[in-house]
């Protein structure tokens, strides 16, 4: 049976002026995906408040599978990060996060 491998790159977060991901829940492994050998990347656009917690998401760029980029969606939706800070105080903050499918 095939599966559904995800790789969430935080590192585009870490190295901009805002930490890593605190807690990276993965994507779920959407319905029949893999069975279907859908593949693909999801480019996110994520707001995070100055207390680490997402704002708001959006779609950069789809994978070509909506039932992926609707994983990727929620899963990030639930992330926290370590805050970007300016003068040594939290801040809002815009990153980008590409999430990787593969099926396998």
């Amino acid at each position: 049976m095939p599966r559904l491998d995800v790789d969430v790159d935080t590192s585009i977060a870490a190295g901009m002026p805002m930490g890593a991901v605190r807690v990276p829940v993965p994507p779920r492994d959407p319905t029949g995906s893999a069975d279907d050998y859908e593949s693909g990347t999801v480019v996110l656009v994520l707001d995070v408040d100055p207390e680490g917690v997402i704002s708001k998401v959006a779609m950069d760029r789809s994978s070509g599978y909506p039932k992926l980029d609707a994983a990727a969606i929620e899963a990030a939706a639930s992330w926290r990060f370590t805050p970007a800070q300016e003068g040594g105080k939290p801040v809002r903050s815009r990153v980008r996060v590409p999430v990787t499918f593969v099926a396998e």
